[in-house]
């Protein structure tokens, strides 16, 4: 018999390239892990069904659409940051992707503002975004 490391392991091996499999994975993990007393025979009942995982996903899809739509309109990074914050993490993922591809089938502009997006997400503080932004701006100029 497998171990229940193994099994977890060997569950998951594409998950990072397709995470919408996720739920359909954690359900068989943790029937395993029922079946081997691990979890509460009840454990399955207090999570979410396939069903409203999918419906959550796909509304988060929609709201990200438009949340980068008005940031690629606006430019307005502040309100795009504000309103992608307000966005479940466990979608953090798809924010990027659905980012990253409208920016691709964008223009300049688009790109530029992804980019621009991404550092801000990543930099050690927003001072050293806004330095870095005003150099670049007087580069630029």
């Amino acid at each position: 018999p497998r171990t229940f490391s193994t099994y977890v392991f060997t569950r998951f091996p594409d998950l990072a390239l397709d995470p919408s499999k996720a739920s359909v994975s954690l359900r068989g993990v943790a029937k395993e892990a029922i079946s081997r007393k691990y979890l509460d025979p009840d454990f399955l009942d207090t999570v979410g069904t396939l069903k409203e995982w999918t419906t959550n996903l796909n509304a988060a899809k929609e709201r990200i659409a438009d949340i980068v739509r008005e940031y690629f309109s606006s430019g307005d990074m502040k309100e795009a940051t504000k309103s992608l914050n307000e966005i479940s993490t466990c979608y953090d993922f798809e924010a990027a992707e659905k980012l990253v591809s409208m920016a691709m089938d964008g223009n300049n502009r688009c790109r530029e503002l992804t980019s621009r997006l991404f550092a801000m997400a990543t930099s050690d503080s927003p001072k050293k975004l806004a330095a870095r932004l005003r150099l670049t701006k007087a580069h630029e100029g």
